[in-house]
């Protein structure tokens, strides 16, 4: 397992190509329609989780019922510029923690909690 503080420093330093919006090609259906909502591309969200900070923290690690990969989940909550609303951000650090995937990204209030 690695630490809060580990998140943040990969999210911070990672490559913006090393950060995947959808898993398995699929994009979440509520981080879709956010970002037309929003007017936000994938580059805006790839920027925006480089710039997490532990004060964003929500909870985590988590454990991901709906996959075998047993790399666990963070879950961030914050405002960015331009957008109104809080956001919430899943993430999973994978790939020896040189990939990050974003599962949702998406207001705050529109997620199921994993268990």
């Amino acid at each position: 397992n690695i630490s809060l503080e580990e998140v943040i420093s990969i999210c911070n330093t990672i490559k913006c190509t090393s950060i995947e919006i959808k898993d398995n090609n699929i994009l979440n259906t509520k981080t879709q329609e956010f970002m037309v909502k929003y007017d936000l591309d994938e580059r805006r969200i790839r920027f925006e989780v480089k710039k997490l900070k532990k004060e964003d923290y929500h909870s985590g690690p988590l454990e991901d019922k709906n996959t075998r990969n047993k790399h666990p989940l963070w879950v961030f909550l914050k405002y960015i510029e331009d957008v109104p609303v809080k956001i919430y951000i899943k993430i999973k650090i994978i790939n020896h923690k040189r990939k990050i995937i974003v599962y949702s990204f998406h207001e705050e209030g529109l997620h199921n909690e994993a268990k």
